[in-house]
């Protein structure tokens, strides 16, 4: 069966909105996004969960964690060019996998998401999705976010439990309503609906036009309950939106497929990309916000893609070593 386009635009769509989610927006803009945009992929992922053997599962775990390593390394390596300091304790860090504590490691810090899926993987192959696995995960969700909250802080452990807990829920329902989305998409309308409705009243009200009220990788949400029902509104109507968006022209659609197909790229370097292209602009005097922004994630998108296309042709000579850079 061919893979419905609907999904890499879904994921296309979703790094744009992770490229914004990082650039100076306003705050309520900002949570608009939060509200769903990690719960996206973590859905996504589990739309196309499969039975895996174990030799199948510890070659897909190993691959993500090297590409991890690696891209860790180079970051660490690239601090240490800029700043002329080498601390050891960065290499400890990384290969503990702190999600909190990787933000030391200068642009590398959006990797956290990386590991909480790598282990949700693994997760979803031990206990497979199903109603008692959501049940499960959604106590775990609350008590997660209680304990945060109100007792201690569990948001630094290594390979990021507390933060696979919060966004294991979306795995289970993104393998769960796969097969509904069809019948779903009658009613699209709605979802959009209520999405926007509750997303407006919930910046209004929990202040959102002054500061972030949702971060998944910090456990802090303003409301647990109507986070998770935003998550789950906000994905599942991009999903639905991507689906119409296939209908479009051609050459959009493989445009936004493509980030979507080689996300991990694009997720990895983005935020060295912002540094390099702000500073450039920095140089060159130009200020403006609304164009700063736009040529930020312009420049991103482009470089990125011209870095695709040079790896894609280095990958014929020597495959191996590119898959642990693109992931594919």
């Amino acid at each position: 069966m061919a893979r419905d386009p609907a999904f890499d635009i879904a994921k296309g769509l979703g790094v744009i909105l992770v490229l914004l989610g990082h650039l100076n927006l306003p705050f309520w803009l900002i949570n608009l996004i939060y509200f769903f945009h990690m719960p996206l992929f973590v859905m996504i992922s589990g739309c196309f969960h499969k039975k895996r053997t174990p030799r199948e599962l510890l070659n897909s775990a190993v691959r993500l964690y090297l590409a991890y390593l690696i891209y860790g390394l180079g970051f660490i390596f690239i601090s240490w060019i800029i700043s002329g300091r080498f601390e050891l304790n960065s290499l400890t860090i990384l290969f503990l996998a702190k999600p909190v504590s990787i933000w030391g490691i200068s642009y590398f810090g959006i990797f956290w998401f990386i590991i909480a899926l790598m282990v949700i993987k693994v997760i979803s192959q031990l206990a497979q999705p199903n109603y008692l696995t959501l049940a499960i995960s959604l106590i775990l969700f609350f008590v997660t976010w209680y304990i945060q909250k109100n007792y201690l802080a569990i948001v630094d452990l290594p390979f990021a439990p507390a933060q696979v807990i919060m966004l294991y829920p979306f795995y289970v329902v993104g393998y769960l309503i796969k097969d509904y989305l069809p019948s779903i998409k009658k009613v699209a309308w709605v979802l959009y609906f209520a999405f926007i409705i509750i997303s407006i009243f919930s910046i209004i009200f929990a202040n959102g036009i002054e500061g972030k009220i949702v971060n998944y990788h910090q456990i802090f949400l303003f409301n647990p309950l109507i986070a998770l029902v935003l998550a789950i509104l906000g994905s599942v109507s991009l999903i639905l939106l991507s689906g119409r968006i296939a209908l479009f022209q051609k050459r959009i659609n493989n445009t936004i497929m493509n980030v979507g197909e080689y996300s991990f790229l694009y997720f990895a370097i983005h935020l060295l990309l912002f540094a390099m292209i702000s500073y450039a602009l920095n140089y060159f005097n130009i200020n403006n916000a609304t164009a700063t922004v736009f040529i930020m994630l312009l420049g991103t998108l482009l470089i990125s893609r011209l870095i695709i296309i040079i790896f894609r042709k280095i990958g014929k000579v020597s495959p191996g070593l590119i898959k642990l850079f693109l992931l594919k």
